[in-house]
């Protein structure tokens, strides 16, 4: 699980990704502010692990930040090794 905020949107502005097993690959859901959610559905490792970059490439040109130690945001007890850490099966 990673957090990012953008601080143009201050407080409410917090989103969640979050990964998980499928039954035919990966999905990575972003939970957005105000209960929108995307997912996104990768097949397998490679497909996965590029999804992820493109994923938060373009979470940080629409000015979300990762929340770690400099980010700002409160929320420091996330560091980049928890990033992902393990899959859950859905």
């Amino acid at each position: 699980m990673v957090h990012f905020f953008n601080p143009r949107l201050g407080a409410t502005g917090r989103l969640t990704v979050c990964s998980a097993l499928a039954s035919n690959g990966y999905r990575v859901i972003i939970k957005y502010p105000g209960n929108l959610r995307r997912v996104h559905h990768f097949p397998d490792d490679k497909s996965l692990h590029q999804g992820t970059i493109r994923i938060q490439t373009a979470l940080t040109r629409e000015g979300w930040q990762p929340c770690g130690l400099n980010s700002g945001s409160g929320l420091n007890h996330f560091t980049r090794k928890q990033h992902f850490p393990r899959f859950a099966r859905i």
